[in-house]
């Protein structure tokens, strides 16, 4: 398993793996931020991220941001 830091193109995948994340705490409904939010957020540096990755695909995230909703977005 490789930890790096995440970069744009990685975005896609940290997106959905927050939407598994609302949905396994039964709140889907809450999960409102776009991957056009994410992208404009990290873009702006409002949160940065770390991948986990294994054979070339991404398991796992962390983010991490002053205050910033990864459900909302900002």
């Amino acid at each position: 398993m490789t930890i790096r830091k995440a970069t744009a193109d990685d975005l896609l995948a940290i997106h959905e793996l927050v939407g598994e994340l609302a949905a396994y705490e039964k709140a889907p409904a809450e999960f409102t931020a776009t991957l056009e939010d994410y992208k404009n957020d990290f873009e702006a540096g409002i949160f940065e991220a770390l991948v986990a990755e294994l054979n070339e695909q991404i398991v796992g995230m962390t983010l991490f941001y002053i205050t910033y909703s990864t459900w909302k977005g900002r």
